[in-house]
């Protein structure tokens, strides 16, 4: 367990709980839904040698607080990560972003390319890129549906695990492992979380939809020749899943970069040797 930094900002009226491990040149994780940045210390531990590891707790997620919780806006979320990246004393950084992260960080590349050094995309989950648009968009809009009937958001996030071609108890077990190595993770005093509970009927009611019928800013992506690289799972190149079609999609009109990171959606909690090794090779 390394020596980590740990701090806040307050912007836009919420507050961002941040973490600093290592030192060197900053690099940026950027959560996916459940926005809980402490799932990626593990990795960080990794490579801190050689980076100074930023994660951070989405607005409305983990530490940091949820003063609207009817609220959610990918714009903001951008905007939101480069309130951390200043926060920790840097204007630039090496980003990586998994999941709906993937999906803000095609944003912060298409508004502010003056802070990314290097982007990586992780399997972003953008219906609009997939090649059956129609069929991913009703499933997300049925999950959505799922959340207002009985069991609630807990029920609508079960289907949501079980349909979009990632494999759930593969995914289970990779956080089971990655919440063991933080047992020992210290706590600092008065630490608040947001409950589950809350944070997963936010993930559904209110991340779900604006995160899955994103459409990346594809033209600002090519202008502003910042360097993007498009990572997939090996799980999902060999199942050939709708998350593999999209990256292949999104690289295709990019014209950027793809590569073949380890495993499946959420790896990059179990199989730390194998993606860190990946994450340097790309940047």
């Amino acid at each position: 367990m390394e020596n980590r930094i740990t701090g806040s900002v307050i912007t836009e009226g919420d507050t961002l709980y941040f973490k600093i491990t290592g030192t060197g040149e900053p690099f940026v994780y950027i959560a996916g839904g459940g926005g809980d940045g402490d799932l990626f210390l593990p990795l960080a531990d990794k490579i801190s040698n050689k980076y100074k590891v930023i994660t951070y707790d989405r607005r409305a997620n983990g530490r940091s607080t949820m003063n609207f919780p009817d609220e959610f806006d990918i714009a903001q979320q951008a905007r939101d990560v480069v309130a951390v990246l200043n926060a920790c004393g840097e204007t630039s950084a090496y980003f990586f972003g998994n999941s709906s992260g993937a999906v803000i960080a095609l944003e912060l590349v298409a508004t502010f390319p003056e802070v990314v050094k290097t982007a990586i995309i992780h399997e972003a989950p953008l219906a609009r890129l997939a090649p059956e648009t129609e069929k991913w968009q009703a499933f997300f809009q049925s999950c959505y549906a799922r959340s207002k009937k009985l069991g609630g958001s807990s029920m609508a996030a079960v289907k949501f695990m079980f349909g979009i071609e990632i494999p759930p108890f593969d995914m289970i077990k990779a956080e089971l492992k990655a919440r063991k190595y933080l047992k020992n993770e210290p706590k600092q005093p008065h630490e608040i979380r947001i409950p589950s509970k809350q944070a997963t009927d936010y993930l559904i009611k209110h991340e779900l939809l604006p995160v899955t019928n994103y459409q990346p800013q594809l033209e600002k992506l090519k202008e502003n020749k910042t360097k993007i690289v498009i990572a997939i799972g090996t799980y999902a190149i060999e199942h050939h899943t709708w998350l593999s079609k999209i990256g292949e999609r999104l690289q295709s009109q990019i014209g950027c970069k793809l590569a073949v990171f380890p495993g499946h959606h959420a790896s990059f909690m179990s199989e730390l040797e194998a993606w860190s090794v990946a994450i340097i090779k790309v940047i």
